[in-house]
């Protein structure tokens, strides 16, 4: 008898524990790769599904110029830089240690390089999960 009352409690208590547990399809690490990866190639249509550049680009300090037309010029800058023989578009996620934390649709992703001498900056990436998709609200170098 003891034992159906400790079953019993148990399916309850894991019941409850997991309605109210947020499910994603995907994490927003995935997200960051995806409009990484559709920035490398200038695919703006698709990069666009991942980033809210009216937030990122909102100090976007160039005269006359819109949030989109500063996230554009600098997608463009990037990939045409990374057209010469020195320097590289694509991002080198393993030379980064990747920590993610996510909250009540709310997520930090932080990408700090591994090594400390190469001059690349840890970013921090804030998201919202929105309309089933994490899109970028938030870029920090620091």
């Amino acid at each position: 008898m003891n034992y159906y009352i400790l079953c019993f409690s148990l399916a309850i208590m894991m019941s409850l524990s997991c309605t109210n547990k947020t499910k994603y399809a995907e994490g927003p690490l995935s997200s960051i790769i995806k409009l990484f990866s559709a920035e490398e190639v200038k695919d703006f249509d698709e990069a666009i599904k991942y980033i809210d550049v009216n937030r990122v680009y909102a100090d976007c300090k160039q005269e006359n110029k819109t949030p989109i037309e500063c996230w554009k010029e600098r997608v463009n800058f990037a990939y045409n830089l990374g057209q010469t023989n020195k320097f590289t578009n694509h991002f080198k996620y393993h030379e980064y240690k990747i920590t993610e934390s996510v909250k009540e649709g709310n997520a930090k992703v932080e990408l700090a390089p591994l090594k400390t001498d190469t001059g690349n900056k840890t970013m921090v990436l804030e998201l919202e999960f929105r309309n089933g998709n994490w899109v970028v609200i938030k870029v920090n170098h620091f």
